[in-house]
């Protein structure tokens, strides 16, 4: 509603965050996206095929926009029922692919005695103080600069955040993002519970399998992996596409590789399709035009579909990588709205 005192305040914050959210996440994706892609196809075999020219270091952004395009008609025409439907079916691939990777890697850490990660002092304690004290210098000299610029240093501070981050994210109810929308799909508040449980229990096992796997092949072999930027210096953001470039065999590659394009997919449709809603239900129909019929509510949905993109692509060419972005997304605009709602609901 809007009747009340702060209501219409309050709806609109959460409008703001949503939208902020939203745009933000989708030029992360473009950026990460655009990386990725680069590596198993390389600008040199592209290059005499494109109309025109394309600097070295925005060629992840060119890569970025073709299957930016693609994803935004996917998530356009297909709406709702089309997400879920392919997540399913991604999800079946991922679970190949990634249980693959994990044996792999244990297959090699096997093979090279258990014990031979090059790794610095310290590795395999589970305990940690205030600094991370973790030298890099005699392994991966850049190593050291990158967590120094990340500010992973003071590895306590920043443990103790993502911990209390958790806990007030789980305390503040769902945020308004596109697993909210696909809480709204359901049937009942109790199969939104099921939902929401049923996909902690069975995405995290085999997405950290995944990303453990390709840890240990990259520290195993990580002199094999070409992560030189453009501009000079180390890109350690090429170390997940170069591991599974560099170290898994022809089949599992594909597997990989298609459930990866299709997880990106899938979570840039829900982003998008979740903006959309809010845009066209939650502004246009709330305050604009409230007895819009169907034809330009159809409409509203696709001009709002292509414009958010425009945006979100538009922002990722002013990021300087992805982690900055993810940075200004959990640190300022969640910690903002998790500490709102804590407050609303106790």
């Amino acid at each position: 509603g809007t009747v009340g005192k702060n209501v219409k305040a309050s709806h609109n914050v959460t409008v703001a965050f949503a939208l902020i959210g939203c745009l933000g996440f989708l030029a992360y994706g473009f950026i990460g996206l655009g990386k990725f892609i680069e590596i198993f196809v390389p600008w040199s075999l592209v290059e005499a095929y494109v109309p025109f020219h394309v600097t070295a270091e925005y060629v992840p952004h060119f890569y970025g926009i073709i299957f930016t395009l693609f994803a935004m008609f996917y998530s356009i025409l297909g709406g709702m029922h089309s997400i879920v439907l392919g997540d399913v079916i991604k999800y079946a691939i991922m679970t190949v692919g990634c249980i693959a990777i994990a044996i792999i890697a244990m297959v090699n850490l096997h093979g090279h005695g258990g014990h031979s990660l090059n790794v610095p002092h310290g590795w395999a304690d589970p305990f940690f103080g205030l600094h991370l004290n973790m030298n890099w210098q005699n392994i991966v000299p850049a190593a050291n600069q990158k967590i120094k610029d990340d500010g992973f240093g003071l590895f306590g501070i920043f443990f103790m955040m993502m911990l209390f981050k958790g806990v007030f994210a789980s305390w503040a109810g769902p945020a308004p993002n596109y697993d909210m929308q696909k809480m709204l799909s359901t049937q009942s508040p109790k199969d939104a519970s099921k939902m929401t449980g049923f996909v902690s229990i069975m995405l995290l096992p085999i997405r950290y399998s995944m990303v453990i796997g390709l840890t240990v092949l990259a520290l195993l072999y990580y002199n094999q992996l070409d992560l030189a930027a453009p501009g000079g210096g180390t890109d350690f953001e090429k170390i997940l596409p170069g591991a599974i470039n560099q170290f898994l065999p022809v089949g599992i590659l594909g597997i990989v590789l298609t459930g990866l394009l299709g997880a990106f997919m899938g979570t840039f449709s829900g982003t998008l399709n979740a903006a959309q809603a809010y845009v066209v239900n939650d502004i246009y129909l709330k305050y604009i035009n409230p007895n819009a019929p169907t034809k330009t509510i159809i409409s509203m949905n696709y001009l709002v579909g292509v414009v958010v993109v425009i945006l979100g692509v538009t922002l990722g060419f002013f990021a300087k990588d992805v982690n900055s972005i993810l940075q200004w997304i959990v640190g300022g605009l969640y910690g903002g709205y998790i500490a709102a709602n804590v407050l609303k609901w106790y």
